[in-house]
């Protein structure tokens, strides 16, 4: 029977570790994205010429889903994932919270320009 020495542990760490950062970075490359797209949507669906209202609730929703990303990604790093530790876990869990929430937003306001945004851009001779 073969013993796992502490540099076969480490070399597994390091794997670990640079494929999380690694899913991390592409994580905040999609969240942003996602952030670019939904916010442009938003202006799209608002009007022709967003006033400052519409741009201080796009602020206020982005602020919003980033931050409610990280309480959600804070309880979701509670669960067990690879045997990391909660520091770890926390920030790919957030961005994860942050995406999936980025996601629903993308569908909702597709769903808005499906039924009634569109109509607004025809043009009728």
């Amino acid at each position: 029977m073969k013993e796992d020495s502490v540099l076969d542990y480490m070399g597994e760490v390091n794997e670990v570790e640079i494929s999380l950062k690694k899913a991390q970075k592409i994580l905040m490359v999609l969240v942003a994205c996602m952030v670019v797209f939904n916010s442009a949507m938003f202006i799209y669906l608002s009007s022709e010429d967003p006033s400052d209202d519409d741009l201080q609730v796009l602020a206020t929703f982005s602020i919003f889903y980033i931050l409610l990303g990280f309480v959600i990604g804070t309880i979701t790093a509670l669960f067990p994932y690879k045997g990391l530790e909660y520091s770890r876990k926390y920030f790919r869990a957030a961005l994860l919270s942050i995406f999936v929430m980025q996601i629903i937003l993308a569908a909702l306001l597709f769903f808005v320009w499906i039924t009634d945004g569109h109509k607004s851009t025809v043009v009728v001779h």
